[in-house]
C-alpha cells in the first residue's frame, strides 16, 4: 500500500505502519515498566492507583525484527526500496533466523535484495562462513562465559565493589560483553554466509578505538547506524543549531538505552551517553584532533594538546564506556549492559562536506581552509574524491 499510494494516503500508510509496529513492541516489552513507573509517580503524589500488571511472554527477537520491519516500510516510503513483489522474500527477510535473536540488525535495502535474487553457494563462503561459526563460538563460550566467573567474583559485593576492584571488574566486564555479543554477530554472519547470504559488520575492534567517539563508530555498527538513519537525521541531524543537535543527540541516545531494556538503568545509560556524545560532538576543546601537514602553525599544534589524548588505545579510550559499564553491572550482577555504536555525527559530517564542494565562492574557499588544516596543502590541484578520502581520514 505505500508502494502504490501518493499523496496524503502515502503518509497516512507510513504513519499506521510505524504506529503498529512501535505499538506491538510498546506492549509487549514496555507496558509493565511505563505501568511501574506510573504507579510510583502516583505514590509520590499520595494518590494509591493499582495497576494491573501483565503476565505477557516477550517474543522473541521482537526488538530485532520490529526494527526490521521499520526498516522495509520506512525504505519503501523513501523511495529508496521497491516494495517486494513476493511476501515469502519479506517474511524471510524480517524473521530471517541466522541474525533474528542477537543482531546485526539489517536494513532493508541490503539483505532483502539478496533474497529476492538467485544465490551461488560456493565452498569458499562455505569455508569462510565455518570459520566465523568458530570464532564466534571460541569467543562466546571460551572467552566469555570464562570471563563472566572472574565478574561475578569481582562484583560479588555488589554495590560494595570499590576502588581498584571495581576498575578492574568493570574492564573486564567490558571484553566480556565484548566477546558474548560480537561472538554472536560473528556466528550470525557465518551462518547466513554459509547459505549465501552476506550481513553487514557489526563490530570493528571497538574495545582498541583511540577515544569514546572512536569506540562509538565501532560498536554495535547496526543499531547505531539504524538510529542515525531512521531518528537523529530525521529529527534534523546535525544540521540544524547547536541547541537543536544537541537535543537530537540525547534523543537518540535516551531512546537507544530504553531499546536495550525495559528498566531505568538503560534509560540512564542512554542519558549519560548522550552528555557525553553532546559535550565530545559539540565541546571546542574535545573535538577530535586531525593529522597536521608539515606547516602547520603553533596555534594549530596547542589546540591538538588541548583536546582528547590521540593515543589513548584499549586502556584509555574506552575508559568512560567501561565506567558506565562497571556502573550498572555493579547495581545488576546478573545484567548485561549492551551499548550502540554511535557512529550518528560520521554520515552527517561527510554529507556537509560532499554539499560544500557544491556550494557558491565562501563554501568552496572554507573548504579548501579545512584541507589546509588537515594537512592537504594543494586542494586545488586534487579531484574532489581525494579531498573527500582525505577530510574522512581527518575527520574520522
Amino acid at each position: 500500500q505505500i508502494g502504490a499510494a501518493v499523496g496524503p494516503r502515502k503518509k497516512l500508510w507510513i504513519v499506521v505502519s510505524v504506529v503498529v509496529n512501535l505499538t506491538l513492541l510498546g506492549f509487549f516489552k514496555y507496558a509493565n515498566f511505563f505501568a511501574s513507573g506510573l504507579a510510583a509517580l502516583l505514590d509520590a503524589l499520595g494518590l494509591h492507583v493499582p495497576l494491573p500488571v501483565l503476565e505477557v511472554a516477550l517474543p522473541v527477537g521482537i526488538s530485532f525484527y520490529t526494527f526490521q520491519a521499520l526498516s522495509y516500510t520506512i525504505n519503501v516510503y523513501r523511495g529508496v526500496l521497491q516494495p517486494a513483489s513476493n511476501f515469502i522474500d519479506f517474511a524471510l527477510y524480517v524473521s530471517f533466523f541466522p541474525q533474528l535473536v542477537a543482531g546485526p540488525i539489517e536494513k532493508s535495502h541490503h539483505l532483502l535484495p539478496q533474497m529476492q535474487r538467485p544465490r551461488k553457494v560456493t565452498w569458499s563462503g562455505v569455508w569462510s562462513g565455518c570459520y566465523l561459526i568458530l570464532w564466534g563460538l571460541f569467543k562466546k563460550v571460551v572467552v566469555a562465559d570464562n570471563l563472566s566467573l572472574l565478574v561475578d567474583e569481582l562484583f560479588r559485593g555488589q554495590l560494595q565493589a570499590q576502588g581498584f576492584s571495581f576498575l578492574l571488574g568493570a574492564w573486564v566486564f567490558t571484553w566480556q560483553i565484548y566477546a558474548d555479543f560480537s561472538g554472536y554477530s560473528d556466528i550470525a554472519k557465518g551462518l547466513a554466509r554459509t547459505m549465501g547470504f552476506e550481513l553487514m559488520v557489526n563490530f570493528d575492534t571497538p574495545l582498541f578505538a583511540r577515544n569514546l567517539i572512536d569506540h562509538w563508530h565501532r560498536w554495535h555498527i547496526s543499531l547505531s547506524t539504524w538510529f542515525r538513519d531512521y531518528l537523529y537525521i530525521p529529527l534534523g541531524g546535525s544540521r540544524v543549531s547547536s541547541l537543536l543537535r544537541a537535543r537530537n543527540l540525547m534523543i537518540t541516545f535516551v531512546v537507544s538505552g530504553l531499546w536495550h531494556g525495559a528498566a531505568t538503568k538503560y534509560v540512564a545509560w542512554g542519558f549519560v551517553h548522550g552528555l557525553a556524545q553532546v559535550g565530545l560532538t559539540l565541546g571546542k576543546g574535545l573535538s577530535l584532533p586531525g593529522p597536521r601537514g608539515p606547516r602547520a602553525s603553533l596555534a594549530d599544534w596547542r589546540a591538538d594538546l588541548a583536546r582528547a589524548d590521540h593515543r589513548e588505545g584499549v586502556l584509555g579510550g574506552d575508559r568512560h564506556g567501561t565506567v558506565a559499564r562497571g556502573a550498572g553491572r555493579a547495581s545488576h550482577r546478573d545484567d548485561s549492559v549492551v551499548e550502540s555504536r554511535g557512529g550518528i555525527v560520521d554520515r552527517e559530517r561527510r554529507e556537509a562536506l560532499h554539499d560544500g564542494t557544491r556550494g557558491d565562492d565562501g563554501d568552496a574557499q572554507s573548504l579548501r581552509a579545512r584541507l589546509l588544516r588537515c594537512g592537504l596543502r594543494d586542494s586545488q590541484r586534487v579531484g574532489v574524491a581525494r579531498q573527500h578520502d582525505h577530510l574522512a581520514r581527518c575527520c574520522a
